[in-house]
């Protein structure tokens, strides 16, 4: 059951978790027919949980409502598809149950209307900012980043560096660097 206590109607992604044999359910609307449902591996940190899968659908709930679906038990169900999985950076070991590609990208790139991002694929720091007005591309700036760790400054009876308060030492070391 979800209720929209809107004056406007909504379109909501739903998920809910349903135990590994979740292919042998089904869900339907009011009227009865069958909803489409993307099927998902639950994650515990790094690992598939081996005993639950994931069901989202997408909800059109009309303006202060509230809309019923119903949960069944079915022979097979045909309004279902697995998600497809691609990983990233990933160093450990994958199920036997999943079939992922594992890649390194040279570039992540994130976008919006007007913004778009661009990442190193194999540091995760940001190369690019490109602007957009109206579709089109205005400006390009490029991103130099280097981070740096400092050791703190220690002398009798001075404060060392703390949440509140900077004093780096004489020396740092660079951490990561990209040019």
């Amino acid at each position: 059951m979800l209720y929209n206590s809107l004056t406007v109607t909504r379109r909501e992604l739903v998920c809910f978790r349903l135990g590994m044999n979740a292919t042998n359910w089904s869900i339907k609307d009011l009227s009865g027919k069958e909803v489409l449902v993307q099927l998902n591996y639950v994650w515990s940190g790094v690992e598939i949980n081996a005993n639950e899968l994931e069901a989202c659908l997408i909800v059109n709930l009309p303006p202060l409502s509230i809309t019923k679906y119903k949960i069944e038990r079915a022979m097979t169900s045909l309004a279902s598809g697995s998600s497809r999985v691609k990983l990233y950076n990933f160093e450990h070991h994958i199920s036997d149950k999943l079939i992922a590609n594992v890649e390194t990208p040279s570039e992540i790139e994130l976008q919006t209307t007007n913004l778009k991002l661009i990442f190193s694929g194999a540091d995760g720091m940001l190369r690019r900012v490109i602007q957009f007005d109206e579709g089109l591309k205005i400006k390009t700036h490029e991103v130099r980043t280097q981070l740096m760790a400092y050791g703190t400054k220690s002398a009798k009876n001075e404060q060392k560096s703390g949440a509140y308060l900077f004093m780096p030492g004489k020396f740092s070391s660079i951490l990561a660097h990209h040019t």
